[in-house]
């Protein structure tokens, strides 16, 4: 095929129906080829693409969402990106929404409110993107989200039974790192976390792990909402608990981090005289020193699981509500008294 110009046709724009009946295929086919749909093969998508750059055609957006009446755009709603752990999920859910031919909008938030939350939705709403990803917790959100037509998937936890959602099991990733630092040989194991969080699923897997054991919890509340200062602060609490514990499961890896290094500015070793261990699984946890033990979530599984029923309910408004729950991931570090996973 010779390249053709960008003017076509006595000096029209090249359109898509124009490659399309230069590839002899649908236009549909050449539409979904180009957004990359993976229900096109690969040879196909690259047929499209290669005839449009040689052709010329450059597609007009807005005319293609009025047409589609959709903006192929997916907004993307989460809490504060200054902890890692969220940060690193914006980034492989702006990612995967480029990958997948749609346009990611994001909003964050640095504390989470019924009226913040809603606020935001309704802003996505006027925008008119074709869903949203969002860290939800308050279910008011996503009963406004199904009134309003506006398709969506709730990730992290469980809000609302009457929207689709992916979240790790929290629960069950807490009960076993609380079960391996009892075959350790803790019996005197504290959780460090923020109040709000003792009703969540980490804390009550931590003491259904204690009751397994047969050990009396320690619950430390402590204020703020789990990052490394508030941590590093705690570190005098814990010291005064009475009997000391052995062990500290933190509520997150911020905490945990901060945590030792409290401790260490009071002359207590980690983990010779104290355990101490995280959640969430950030990078940092790693290269820390010593590295933390952790219960790492994958955000990248998790993004790229909801991605996909995303899109699945733009394109099929009336299937049904999935609900995906996920296996977190132990992993044994320093921090704890092991050198490997």
């Amino acid at each position: 095929m010779q390249k053709s110009t960008r003017r076509h046709r006595g000096g029209s724009r090249v359109t898509l129906h124009d490659v399309a009946t230069e590839l002899s295929i649908s236009l549909a086919t050449a539409s979904r080829a180009l957004r990359d749909d993976p229900q096109i093969s690969v040879l196909t998508r690259e047929r499209v693409k290669l005839a449009a750059r040689q052709m010329g055609y450059h597609p007009d957006q807005i005319a293609s969402a009025l047409a589609a009446k959709r903006t192929y755009s997916i907004g993307i709603m989460l809490s504060n990106v200054a902890n890692p752990f969220f940060a690193e999920m914006a980034q492989h859910a702006y990612l995967g929404i480029q990958k997948r031919g749609y346009r990611p909008i994001v909003s964050v938030t640095d504390f989470i409110t019924p009226e913040n939350e809603l606020e935001r939705a309704q802003g996505f709403f006027q925008l008119k993107v074709d869903g949203v990803i969002a860290w939800l917790e308050h279910p008011e959100t996503t009963q406004w989200m199904r009134e309003h037509h506006l398709p969506h998937i709730v990730i992290g936890r469980p809000i609302d039974d009457e929207a689709d959602c992916i979240f790790f099991d929290r629960a069950w990733g807490a009960f076993q790192l609380v079960l391996a630092l009892g075959k350790q040989g803790h019996r005197r194991i504290a959780f460090l976390g923020p109040r709000e969080t003792f009703a969540g699923a980490k804390s009550q897997g931590y003491e259904a792990g204690m009751q397994e054991l047969g050990l009396k919890a320690q619950i430390l509340p402590i204020p703020g909402y789990g990052q490394r200062e508030q941590g590093r602060q705690a570190a005098e609490e814990v010291l005064s608990l009475e009997p000391r514990p052995s062990a500290v499961m933190a509520y997150n890896d911020l905490l945990a981090i901060g945590l030792i290094r409290g401790l260490s500015e009071r002359g207590i070793r980690v983990p010779e005289e104290m355990a101490v261990s995280g959640f969430d699984g950030i990078e940092e946890t790693a290269y820390h020193t010593p590295s933390v033990t952790t219960v790492e979530e994958p955000s990248k599984v998790m993004i790229d699981s909801a991605l996909r029923q995303l899109v699945e309910r733009i394109e099929n408004p009336d299937s049904p509500l999935r609900k995906t729950v996920l296996r977190p991931r132990l992993v044994l570090r320093e921090s704890t008294g092991c050198t490997r996973s």
